[in-house]
């Protein structure tokens, strides 16, 4: 199955129409694990789609984030930057070159919430430092 038809089908499991617009940011998302901003997407997509605007990859951004199709990540409070929302997991954001980096937690409490009584939707969890590439270039 293409990536264009697995966003597709995303879409349609959401109940929305898969726009051209939509369809291009899943694709990107999909192949893409740098947790863009939508300022990166507009210049990649912007490219290829010439009537594509800024505010149109915002909308559509948001959009998939009521739809929880996409994660909107807030660390650094100068840029939100997207996920494809694929399975929970945490991640680690460098103070120095600002990169987000998927990292893989199990919370020991997580069990007894999910078991308890109430509803989780949403788990956001994140850690701030300095990544392994910065620490090796300040050798």
């Amino acid at each position: 199955m293409s990536t264009k038809q697995v966003v597709t089908n995303i879409l349609r499991s959401k109940q929305v129409k898969a726009t051209d617009q939509r369809v291009a940011i899943l694709e990107y998302m999909h192949g893409n694990f740098t947790h863009p901003s939508a300022e990166d997407i507009y210049k990649t997509l912007h490219k290829k789609m010439k009537g594509l605007s800024l505010a149109t990859v915002y909308n559509t951004l948001e959009r998939l984030v009521e739809l929880r199709a996409v994660d909107k990540i807030v660390i650094n409070e100068e840029r939100a930057q997207y996920d494809l929302a694929r399975t929970p997991h945490h991640h680690f954001f460098c103070t120095t070159c600002n990169a987000l980096i998927d990292i893989e937690v199990t919370c020991p409490h997580a069990k007894t919430w999910v078991a308890g009584p109430h509803k989780i939707d949403e788990v956001h969890g994140y850690f701030k430092g300095t990544c392994a590439n910065c620490l090796k270039n300040n050798k």
